[in-house]
């Protein structure tokens, strides 16, 4: 059956220096979710510490500020703290 119009088996058959492009592709792809996975652990944990360094620096600032707010108190003889301290005193000319 020679000129018959039937698709030999062949034709559907990928080149294999196609496939051995294709495999090079598929490898490097590979590699390259590889390297983003470790690169998003990395960073992972880089947020984690920041989160943990936020939440000490807090309880620092928190801990400072009773402190401060406990020596005011205790400049001011026992007192609290002033109703004026922290606002803008207007200084009235006589």
């Amino acid at each position: 059956m020679e000129g018959s119009s039937l698709p030999s088996f062949h034709d559907d058959l990928i080149p294999i220096n196609r496939m051995g492009q294709l495999y090079r592709i598929m490898n490097q792809k590979d590699a390259e979710i590889r390297h983003l996975k470790e690169e998003n652990e990395e960073l992972t944990k880089l947020v984690a510490d920041l989160i943990e360094t936020q939440e000490r620096d807090k309880a620092i600032i928190k801990s400072l500020e009773m402190k401060f707010k406990a020596q005011v108190a205790q400049d001011n003889g026992g007192n609290a703290i002033p109703e004026s301290e922290g606002k803008m005193e207007t200084i009235q000319s006589s």
